[in-house]
């Protein structure tokens, strides 16, 4: 998983990343904003010498929401 989010962050930018998960044998990355995760789907990540497409596999859920605990 370390490789993947390195890969995406040498996409869109290392900052931007903000979490990565693995989830159901798939990993799972946030991003700070949707142009960020539409430029990762139209380019595609390279990792370990090979292209991933994420138009075929990857897909935009929804951007992330920060929630108050209230603490």
């Amino acid at each position: 998983m370390p490789e993947c989010a390195l890969a995406v962050g040498d996409s869109v930018g290392h900052g931007s990343v903000k979490s990565a998960s693995r989830m159901s044998k798939m990993v799972v990355v946030f991003v700070d904003n949707t142009d960020k995760a539409d430029q990762l789907v139209a380019t595609g990540v390279v990792m370990n010498d090979m292209l991933r497409e994420l138009s075929r596999h990857g897909r935009i859920v929804s951007p992330m929401r920060l929630i108050p605990l209230g603490t």
